[in-house]
């Protein structure tokens, strides 16, 4: 009994997440990122954003990154990835509530490759920096959001990712 109900599960679990996840999609999103950034009025940023309060960017299981350019944060501590030409962004650390706002300066390895994998168990996201991969992600979710405005919020998406 135990093991028809472990398959039952492992057979439906491609529908628990019923958006669509296939590489060709993530990577639009991810290129409209950096093409909406560079319109003259833009409505976008080039950047996804983490909540880093905890310190955990680097050793929690699950993060969620938003794409909004107005997205609402209560939070002192950001991890960005702020993409500057397609496939290719730097991670940064932002402490906000710090007058003015200063960040730390990339070091060579935050510099980093976005390559988009697709394969029968899902799509994944590895980062590669200078010195190999730096962190390995399976897309859990990618979400558009409601916009808050007309404005500047009209490109709103979390990106939901698991650390492998």
């Amino acid at each position: 009994m135990k093991t028809i109900f472990l398959i039952y599960i492992v057979c439906l679990s491609p529908s628990l997440f019923a958006q669509d996840l296939r590489k060709s999609y993530v990577q639009s999103v991810l290129e409209e990122t950096l093409r909406k950034s560079r319109n003259p009025v833009s409505n976008a940023t080039n950047e996804w954003r983490y909540d880093n309060t905890h310190d955990d960017y680097f050793t929690k299981d699950t993060i969620v990154l938003n794409s909004a350019r107005t997205y609402r944060q209560s939070y002192c501590k950001t991890i960005y990835w702020s993409f500057y030409e397609a496939n290719k962004c730097i991670i940064n650390t932002v402490p906000e509530c710090t007058e003015p706002p200063t960040g730390l300066i990339p070091k060579e390895e935050d510099y980093v490759s976005v390559h988009l994998i697709e394969n029968e168990q899902g799509t994944f996201i590895h980062l590669i920096n200078t010195k190999g991969i730096r962190a390995r992600f399976r897309i859990l979710a990618l979400n558009r959001n409601e916009p808050i405005d007309n404005g500047l919020s009209q490109f709103d998406y979390d990106l939901v990712l698991l650390r492998m």
